[in-house]
């Protein structure tokens, strides 16, 4: 009987010998426990931090430092005298909704929910962008100031960049989105986005604040969420997930409601612009910018909150990977 040949072994340091062991160095090693979306979460959350900043920077430079955005954003302001006075108690009775309370009570249901899914990183995570974000717009108000580039009375001119109330809002329905379990994200999302609409919709008809101040909130909000999201994804504390993502029914029908309110306080500006007999009478201009900002306010938060949602929505938070053992992994690879 024939014996079947034995494959010659090149002996060590022959010249075959030397170029297979290059290639068996240089043949990448297939790590299947750690998916290649969630490998890429931090960078994800770092562009999201970035835009966010970037957002924030210049709704500051063109709407509170220049003298034309301080001109169209007073002159909305004061268009809240022309509210009915049943407009205007509907709008303080909405920003009743905001107070140290409701927040603190938010800030506790969102950490007890982390605890109760067993992600305690996530959990004080969470509390930590909802009250650093909130802190940081207070901050940040006493510590930019308002240029003086026009006149006025005095409570025109005083700094209300960025708005705390719509920041505590944003807070809320970020916090929620980020520790709500992944299947139930799509639930969370539209009553966090309704209840943040409402209060950056109500903080400028009452006369409280200013376009730029509610949008400069929801940015400041996200950019912590952002930041803290990239701690957890290099932590490994990010995970690829196949139930985080928001149905598209949910995501596309808030941004159609977004979409229009967008689209309403742009028409507003755009008839201003085109027919300036408009702005003849003040108090004219006054109300129409009084309509456009509101809305353009409203569309801009839904949109940024979705936003949130999405960048979110492949990954599983606060939970670390289960690696295979090495035998299993070796028969994976």
């Amino acid at each position: 009987m024939i014996s079947p040949p034995v494959p010659s072994i090149p002996p060590a340091g022959s010249p075959d010998a030397l170029i297979g062991d290059a290639t068996a160095e240089a043949r990448p090693t297939r790590r299947r426990w750690m998916p290649a979306r969630a490998a890429h979460a931090d960078v994800r959350f770092a562009i999201a931090g970035l835009i966010a900043l970037a957002g924030l920077l210049l709704t500051w430079l063109l709407l509170v430092g220049t003298e034309t955005g301080q001109r169209l954003e007073n002159a909305a302001l004061r268009g809240a005298e022309f509210r009915s006075d049943a407009d205007q108690q509907a709008a303080l009775d909405r920003l009743a909704q905001i107070s140290i309370a409701v927040f603190a009570v938010a800030v506790v249901v969102c950490f007890a929910v982390g605890q109760l899914r067993k992600r305690g990183w996530l959990a004080t995570l969470v509390v930590g962008v909802m009250g650093g974000s909130v802190l940081l717009a207070e901050l940040l108000k006493d510590a930019l100031g308002r240029p003086e580039l026009v006149s006025g009375p005095v409570w025109l001119l005083r700094n209300s960049f960025p708005s705390g109330s719509a920041a505590i809002a944003t807070a809320v329905a970020v916090g929620a989105i980020l520790v709500s379990p992944d299947r139930l994200r799509w639930l969370v999302l539209p009553f966090g986005v309704a209840f943040a609409a409402i209060i950056s919709e109500a903080v400028q008809t009452s006369g409280w604040h200013r376009l730029s101040d509610s949008i400069g909130s929801s940015c400041l909000v996200i950019a912590v969420a952002m930041g803290g999201l990239l701690i957890l994804a290099r932590n490994g504390l990010v995970q690829e997930s196949d139930r985080g993502g928001v149905d598209h029914r949910v995501s596309g029908s808030l941004s159609v409601v977004a979409g229009i309110a967008l689209a309403l306080g742009t028409f507003v500006l755009v008839l201003i612009a085109l027919f300036p007999l408009l702005m003849t009478p003040i108090e004219a201009r006054r109300a129409l910018l009084q309509t456009a900002f509101p809305l353009i306010g409203t569309g801009w938060t839904i949109v940024a909150i979705v936003a949130v949602a999405r960048v979110i929505g492949p990954f599983t938070l606060g939970g670390r990977s289960k690696r295979p053992t090495s035998r299993s992994a070796d028969l994976t690879s």
